[in-house]
């Protein structure tokens, strides 16, 4: 699900620009760092729904490229607590429900938008709860029912759906709400549109239009999720989608979650969408073993989370019993490359974590969680909203559980060539990426089947500087590091 900071993106790219003009007047040194950072908050922001270059086209300055948008900042040395339970918050329905981190009032902060289930009235509901402190200090008020004339068209599960996600479809200014929802006789998911017909600052949401026409690639689970993005760097918004894959399932491939792309070839303010490709940009989507293995809930979203300018993926999702996976697509260039298991977050205790939502609630410049507390072998009965804070650490944002074997790079500095030994403890498909230090990539290849991997590598033509090797098989990863001199 999106969990977009502050989405109104052409209202952030105008304060950009005014910001940048005042830095360029402005003499006081006290009065450019403090502009300089709004600038550097605002970008953050829109990094979650924009590429890097787009947010540089926009502003068309280019100091911003190297003041806000290196990877060296310290976004990408963070981790992450234990789940507490915080911000006296809660969805206070008997049910469970779906939270969305969203400004939707425009105001600068993170609100919670929810779909709640509610087992008193067996009916699926809108819930919002709002910020009214800041985006650094957050105090959420009570939970409001049915907010901004959001109701669900039938009250029942067909008629909503569990994936809701929030986006300026038509580049009017204010959110637009999506929710995966009925099926059709097909048995593929429809979305639902739900148009913002009040302003930023004042959401009012008309009677859900169905959106039929939109093909999100094949995928057919009551649990399907979306997620608004500008994956193709054009500047209007694409789809996301994570769902269970019955066409492979029926061709022999066993229990897959797959993801689609669904691209908008239309344009910011009139969208229209292509059918959606299942495993487009080398997503290939996670096997599980059994029945029993798979996701009840699957959940997708799109950040840049790696810190290097452009969108990289998460999904997660949970068993019938078990803890959450989280497993994390990177972003090499335009494909992404093999799922890596994040093992800082599959570990979570107390709770299944079926519902999680992305953002800085803190305002600490970091990505932090809230999570919504369900376990349905006891009960459905999850109010609790649990928060799971980033602190900054000498550590990558992920942590992953990591390939075994034995490796070496000889010489590990050098000016030409380097050898790769790799020893694995079993035979997989191995994808290889080569990366420089701002983490662009620079070579890759993919070997099927092996165990031992004997490569010469010629970097004769590398600038000069640190680079990585990293080995993804199995869900697992291994990163090796040698010296271009």
């Amino acid at each position: 699900m999106n969990k977009k900071f502050t989405i109104n993106n052409k209202s952030n790219v105008q304060r950009l620009r005014f910001l940048a003009s005042q830095v360029s007047k402005s003499k006081v040194g006290t009065e450019i760092k403090t502009m300089l950072d709004q600038m550097a908050k605002i970008i953050k922001e829109l990094r979650w729904t924009l590429h890097s270059s787009a947010i540089k086209k926009a502003l068309g300055v280019g100091f911003l490229s190297l003041a806000f948008l290196s990877p060296a900042q310290n976004l990408n040395a963070q981790n992450f607590l234990e789940p507490v339970k915080s911000f006296n918050t809660e969805f206070a329905l008997d049910g469970f429900n779906i939270p969305n981190l969203v400004d939707i009032d425009d105001d600068g902060d993170l609100d919670i938008m929810g779909i709640s289930y509610d087992i008193t009235a067996e009916e699926f509901r809108f819930s919002f709860i709002e910020n009214t402190g800041s985006a650094d200090s957050p105090v959420f008020e009570e939970v409001i029912q049915d907010p901004m004339g959001l109701i669900n068209p039938d009250g029942s599960f067909y008629g909503m759906g569990f994936s809701h996600d929030y986006a300026d479809i038509d580049n009017d200014g204010d959110l637009d709400l999506f929710t995966t929802t009925s099926i059709d006789t097909n048995y593929n998911k429809v979305l639902n549109f739900f148009e913002n017909i009040g302003d930023s600052n004042s959401p009012q949401f008309k009677t859900p239009v169905e959106l039929a026409e939109i093909n999100i690639g094949g995928l057919y689970s009551y649990y399907l999720d979306l997620n608004f993005a500008d994956m193709d760097n054009d500047g209007d918004m694409d789809i996301m989608a994570s769902g269970a894959d019955y066409e492979a399932y029926y061709a022999g491939e066993g229990y897959k979650l797959s993801i689609a792309y669904v691209e908008n070839i239309g344009t910011d303010s009139a969208p229209s969408f292509a059918d959606g490709v299942i495993g487009a940009m080398d997503l290939d989507g996670i096997s599980f073993a059994s029945e029993d293995d798979f996701w009840l809930f699957s959940q997708l979203e799109v950040a840049d989370f790696n810190n290097d300018g452009d969108l990289d993926i998460v999904v997660s999702g949970t068993a019938y019993e078990g803890n959450p996976d989280f497993y994390y697509y990177e972003n090499m260039g335009g494909t992404f490359a093999q799922a890596t298991e994040i093992s800082n977050l599959s570990d979570l205790q107390d709770h299944v974590y079926l519902f999680n939502t992305f953002g800085d609630i803190d305002g600490d410049g970091d990505i932090d969680i809230l999570a919504e507390a369900v376990n349905f072998i006891i009960d459905y009965d999850s109010t609790d909203l649990h928060f799971i804070e980033n602190r900054i650490a000498n550590a990558d944002l992920f942590d992953f559980v990591e390939l075994e074997g034995n490796y070496s790079v000889t010489p590990n500095i050098s000016s030409d060539i380097i050898e790769l030994r790799v020893s694995l403890t079993s035979y997989n498909d191995v994808q290889i990426y080569i990366q420089d230090s701002r983490g662009l990539l620079v070579n890759s290849m993919k070997m099927n089947q092996v165990k031992a991997i004997s490569e010469t590598l010629d970097i004769a033509g590398y600038p000069e500087g640190i680079y990585y090797i990293k080995m993804i098989a199995d869900n697992k990863v291994k990163t090796l590091e040698f010296v271009k001199q």
